[in-house]
């Protein structure tokens, strides 16, 4: 081994794709390697926005069933009148028994 710099190569040109028993099998196993590569990326991403998506539709969803529900409960609130609200109903009031042979009140 020499202690001299190696020289710098001028850039390489594109390297044109003739026929795959040009390449070596090292370069054919890279090829390789790289195009899988590229399909597992393009997967991923396609699965990922579709999961994505599906995510926001059940997100707006919910959005919508929550504004229904509250418009639904400010609507029942509204047609409850005050003086009403305050008295308890006849299912309301707590039921108690009287002791047989005592007056009802």
């Amino acid at each position: 081994m020499t202690d001299r710099p190696l020289p710098i190569a001028a850039p390489a040109q594109p390297a044109k794709r003739t026929a795959p028993a040009a390449m070596s099998p090292l370069e054919a196993l890279g090829a390789e390697l790289g195009a899988i590569a590229a399909q597992i990326d393009r997967e991923t991403r396609l699965r990922l926005d579709a999961g994505l998506a599906e995510i926001r539709r059940v997100t707006s969803e919910m959005e919508l069933r929550f504004e229904r529900l509250e418009r639904a409960l400010l609507d029942s609130v509204a047609v409850v009148e005050p003086s009403k609200a305050a008295e308890p109903t006849k299912a309301d009031k707590p039921r108690v028994r009287v002791p047989a042979g005592s007056a009802r009140p």
